[in-house]
This record gives structure tokens, sequence and C-alpha cells, in this order.
């Protein structure tokens, strides 16, 4: 008994028999051909579908997937941040290999072509950093040195002393006097 139910038509109140891929022969084809009648989305209709607009200065809302920080996503080709689909959309390419899209108004979910610049990772960090944001300096989760033992040794290294006495005296690794020497870290602390 149960081989007839299983030969029956899986569209719901058919009792006909299933030939193809569980369906009677009326019900595969109407089901096909609903699936070729599907209108094609573009890209684009699906990236508008998840953007919700405001005034031209305001932030535009990311309403699809958004990454744990906040990140919208969105599929093209590849899963890609929703900001570098916005700026395919208005500019009609990606961001170039090396370039991130960074914000204007800080808010990772919004996608307001006017919000977005591009930039390398330096320049993004840059600006976070001149806005107060992120960690910096002794609110880096880890830091070994303060402000004032910095500005120590950037006097200390303007006398001409060397980096690895310098190294050996404060705590730390010859590599991150040099970085402090350079100005590629703590170069927001002043002699």
């Amino acid at each position: 008994m149960s081989s007839l139910s299983e030969n029956k038509c899986s569209y719901l109140g058919c009792r006909s028999s299933a030939v193809k891929l569980g369906f009677c022969p009326a019900h595969h084809e109407e089901l096909c051909h609903r699936v070729r009648r599907a209108p094609y989305r573009t890209a684009d209709d699906r990236y508008w579908e998840k953007v919700e607009q405001r005034g031209p200065d305001e932030c535009w809302e990311w309403r699809g997937a958004r990454t744990d920080n906040g990140y919208g996503r969105f599929l093209h080709i590849r899963v890609i941040q929703a900001s570098h689909a916005a700026w395919l959309v208005e500019h009609g390419f990606l961001p170039p290999d090396g370039m991130e899209v960074c914000h204007t108004c800080d808010n990772p979910g919004c996608v307001n072509p006017r919000h977005l610049f591009l930039g390398t990772r330096n320049d993004n960090m840059a600006d976070m950093a001149q806005k107060g944001r992120g960690a910096v300096g002794e609110r880096v989760h880890g830091a070994k040195l303060t402000a004032a033992e910095v500005r120590a040794m950037k006097r200390l290294i303007s006398m001409g002393v060397r980096q690895s006495k310098l190294a050996t005296a404060f705590g730390v690794s010859r590599a991150t006097v040099s970085f402090i020497a350079s100005g590629d870290r703590w170069g927001h602390v002043r002699v």
C-alpha cells in the first residue's frame, strides 16, 4: 500500500500518478512554466530593494543582511559589503585592489553614495583616529607604553640615544621603537 502512495503526485490535493520529479504530467508542466515565467531581477533591483533611502544628506540604511560589526552584505557574484555594492551602483565599478570604501558618516550600515569615498586602509585608519574613534595609544588593549613614556622616548631618540637601548629600557621590541621613531605608531603623541 505504501508503494501506491509513493507514486502519487506531490501537488497538494492531486491524486494522479507521479511521473516526473514526483508530479503528474499536468502539475509538472505547470510548475516548470511558473519557474520559466519568474521575472528576472537584476543586481540593481535586488540592491535597491534593501536600501532605505532618505534625504540626500542623510544616511541611507541597509536593510539586508549584516555582519556582526554592522556592515551590510550583498550577493553580487560573491558576497561583498553593501557599501561596495553602493560604489558599484553609483560608479559602475568595484573598488580596485588595495582600496576600501570609507564612510564620512562613520555609520557602517550607510550606503548613501554621498557619504562614501575611496581610500587605502591607512587612509581609513587615519580618518578613524582623527575623529577619535577606535582605540589608539594607551586605549589599545594590551598597550605596553603610556603617552608620557612615548614622549620621553621620542625626546631621547631626538637626542641620539640608540633604539636598541631604548627598547631594553622601556621593555618593548626594537621594532616598536623604530615604528615610534618613524611615526608609524603613536604618531598622535607630540614631543
